[in-house]
């Protein structure tokens, strides 16, 4: 009510002040449509409607004003200079505009006044149109004065006309039909690429979905189509809608461009549509803080820049050379012009007429149909990409067939190279077996000098053979990767002397000599695998002798911080540099010419397979150390290993009831059942367990062992894994479920194989059991597993 009297008092003071100079419009005129610029005068006035400053004529006859805070007050007259009543509409063609207050004073005294804008609800409208439309009647001679009061908050254009009945129904019927082709486009173009979306799962598809809703929101908005049909009781809803979905649309648009594109964040043409995305997401909710007019305007020029930074993103990626790119290129280019000129136009920089109205519309029709078609190249080129990864993925899956098939080939290979080292090794390690044994036991007899002689001979090459035999099969279970680490308690000093006690007939018959020392401060317990590094310092000081004639061998140990260090150092005349390079590859022989040797028929003879420095090498690092050499040509070498230093205390001692003092009969009183197929083994092991006092019974298959087992009380069983009949592993099977049937005592059951291989050393320990020996077997190493000390 209050507004009404105020808009009262403003009509009297405007029509008291209206310009008496404006030229009145003879609506006679026989024309479809008259663009009342010319007729018109303009004045500004305050939101209470004082006037600022004088009336002055339209400088742009498209009426745009741009962006302006205050209210516009148009003013004009029309005259009817025919004989009879006339019917005309008045158009103000903007429908974007939030008030519009309509006064018209007839001739006769009589005024109307009308409401009209887009901040208000449809229904106020005179007209069910997108346009405001305001019928107007011309009486004969009458003159008509209108005044028109205008706010907005966006851009303020104003085009005004004067239209003839059937003109505007005309020209209204022809704009709804080009929109509603346009949003029915858009609904098609949401609904086939919802589908696609769905069906494909590809996030593009998604982002131009909520692109193209977007866009087709903020058309709506601009067009007056959505204050028709969508959102007619919610006129408020037209500004948010241009001020939020402008900033949507490019905040989809971004993310549209980085999955159709392709681009990742290592790209710097990533970092543009990341920007404009950034951008568009704090816009949002300055909607609701900023300004209305500074918002929109902000939102305009967002969009425009947006436009611009997507087409440079496309020509940067151009060189792609893919259809994907290029339609994307063609559709912004579309949508730039069409966002350039429509923007440009509502700054008020352009004209504003049919084209720069209406190409918007036909920019992003065009834009939104041509990244369609993009995503749909760009789904053919994944495909296709995904077609040829297929192929890559059967190429590979039956590249991989084919290597497991070598695989199991080249794992039947080894298999059976592995069956046959370890049948070749344990036809070797038999009768070898029996030579050690035999030439250990004549050791103990009193012989002449000369016989003596020929002993050391027997006793050295069967020890070099077996060192052979051992080599070959670590060499083929290192290769295989076959080859654990198993830590124990290992007594330092002893593990120094026993080594030096296997050499003792090589330095003496050679007239050398071999020193030991251990450096003080280091732990006499350390964890260590005891029979890996017996194995490599065993290798380290056989080599020193056979390459040293004069002078002698000395072996070190020392700590180096986190470190413990063996060093084996002899006199000979050193190895050449060029061959220190190749010393710890795969078999490889030192040449006479190079090493120590005096005599090149003597090294020659003893030189060996090359395996033993490749060996060692494996077995150093296996137990994560490290290896290497210093030698000079004449100063004789020296090769160290070291391996972590870890340790121990000392473990409480073992004590046997057979144990007496070193002097005398150890195992005495101890009764033992040997079973073994081959007779030499069988005397040998009687003999060596009769040599330390024992009471031994023996069998010469598995069933006459269990028969023995069964009749008589035994303190311990040597059991030989490969008999007839009964193998080891079955009789100690049954030994064992007989012991626990009758509740007797479990009895210490050794089981001695040929086969050195662990899956069979492993099988006589699952068996029952208590320790296994590989052959051959030499005294002390069998009184030691008797006494539990190994």
């Amino acid at each position: 009510m209050k507004q009404g009297i105020v808009g009262m008092l403003w009509l009297g003071l405007l029509l008291l002040s209206a310009p008496a100079s404006s030229q009145p419009l003879d609506v006679a005129v026989a024309q479809s449509r008259i663009a009342l610029a010319s007729f018109m005068s303009y004045q500004w006035a305050s939101e209470s409607g004082q006037a600022e400053g004088d009336w002055l004529a339209l400088p742009d006859p498209d009426m745009n004003f741009g962006f302006e805070a205050r209210t516009l007050v148009l003013s004009f007259a029309l005259t009817n200079s025919s004989g009879g009543t006339l019917e005309r509409f008045l158009v103000i063609e903007n429908p974007t505009l939030d008030y519009l207050d309509i006064r018209l004073l007839h001739g006769s005294g009589r005024e109307e006044s009308f409401s009209l804008g887009a901040a208000l609800p449809f229904g106020n409208r005179l007209v069910e149109a997108r346009q405001f439309a305001v019928p107007l009647t011309v009486f004969p001679g009458e003159e008509l004065r209108v005044q028109l009061r205008v706010r907005e908050s966006g851009s303020m254009q104003v085009p005004v006309g004067l239209w003839s009945p059937k003109a505007w129904y005309r020209d209204t019927l022809q704009r709804q039909t080009a929109l509603s082709a346009y949003f029915g486009l858009i609904v098609c173009l949401i609904l086939y690429n919802l589908c696609l979306w769905l069906s494909s799962g590809m996030r593009a598809y998604s982002y131009y979905v909520l692109y193209i809703v977007s866009i087709g929101i903020v058309q709506a908005s601009q067009t007056g189509f959505g204050a028709q049909y969508l959102w007619p009781n919610h006129p408020g809803f037209s500004y948010y809608a241009v001020s939020l979905f402008v900033n949507f649309s490019l905040l989809f648009a971004g993310l549209f461009s980085i999955q159709a594109l392709g681009l990742t964040r290592q790209q710097r043409s990533w970092r543009l549509p990341a920007t404009v995305v950034v951008l568009a997401t704090l816009m949002l909710p300055a909607a609701f803080i900023v300004p209305e007019s500074l918002h929109l305007r902000a939102s305009v020029i967002l969009g425009v820049l947006g436009s611009v930074i997507f087409l440079l993103v496309g020509l940067v990626e151009l060189r792609q050379r893919t259809v994907t790119v290029r339609v994307y290129v063609l559709a912004w280019v579309f949508l730039f012009v069409g966002a350039g000129v429509y923007g440009a136009a509502k700054l008020g920089w352009l004209p504003l007429n049919a084209f720069t109205d209406h190409v918007f519309l036909i920019g992003s029709a065009l834009e939104g149909v041509l990244l369609s078609f993009s995503l749909a190249a760009r789904l053919r080129e994944i495909g296709e990409k995904e077609q040829a990864m297929m192929a890559l993925r059967m190429e590979s899956a039956l590249e991989r067939v084919r290597l497991q098939g070598e695989a199991e080939s080249a794992r039947a290979a080894n298999k059976s190279k592995s069956r046959f080292l370890a049948t070749v090794g344990h036809e070797i390690r038999t009768p070898l077996n029996g030579i050690l044994g035999a030439s250990e036991l004549l050791d103990d007899m009193p012989m002449p000098r000369e016989q003596r002689e020929y002993l050391d001979v027997v006793l050295h090459s069967g020890q070099v053979l077996l060192a052979l035999v051992n080599n070959v099969l670590d060499y083929s279970r290192l290769e295989e990767g076959q080859l654990d680490v198993s830590l124990e308690s290992v007594n330092l000093p002893w593990l120094l002397e026993s080594t030096r006690s296997i050499f003792v007939s090589r330095y003496l018959s050679k007239t050398l000599t071999m020193e030991t020392s251990l450096a003080p401060g280091l732990p006499e317990w350390i964890v260590a695998d005891e029979i890996r590094v017996r194995q490599v310092l065993i290798n380290l000081v056989g080599n020193a002798f056979k390459f040293t004639e004069q002078g002698g061998i000395s072996l070190r140990v020392s700590g180096e911080g986190d470190w413990l260090r063996f060093e084996v150092q002899d006199t000979g005349q050193g190895i050449d540099p060029a061959l220190q390079q190749q010393l710890f590859q795969s078999v490889v022989l030192p040449s006479t010419s190079s090493t120590s040797s005096t005599s090149s028929t003597s090294v020659s003879a003893e030189r060996g397979a090359g395996l033993g420095m490749w060996i060692c090498r494996q077995l150093v690092e296996l137990m994560d150390g490290e290896i290497g050499l210093h030698s000079q040509p004449g100063q004789g070498t020296t090769v160290w290993f070291r391996i972590p230093l870890r340790p121990d205390a000392a473990p409480q001692a073992v004590q046997s009831e057979f144990t007496k003092d070193k002097t005398g009969a150890q195992l005495e009183g101890l009764r033992a059942l040997v079973a073994d197929d081959n007779g030499v083994n069988r005397m040998l092991m009687e003999q060596q367990l009769g040599y330390y006092g024992a009471q031994v019974s023996v069998a010469e298959e598995g069933e006459s062992a269990l028969a023995l087992f069964r009749e008589q009380p035994f303190d311990l069983v040597l059991l030989d894994y490969d008999m007839p009949g009964l193998n080891g592993c079955q009789v100690a099977e049954q030994m064992r479920d007989w012991e626990q049937q009758l509740g007797r005592p479990r009895t210490k059951i050794i089981g001695i194989t040929a086969y050195a291989l662990p899956e069979w050393l492993h099988a006589m320990l699952e068996a029952g059991m208590d320790l296994s020996l590989s052959k051959p077997v030499d005294r002390e190493s069998l009184l030691r597993a008797v006494l539990g000390e190994s």
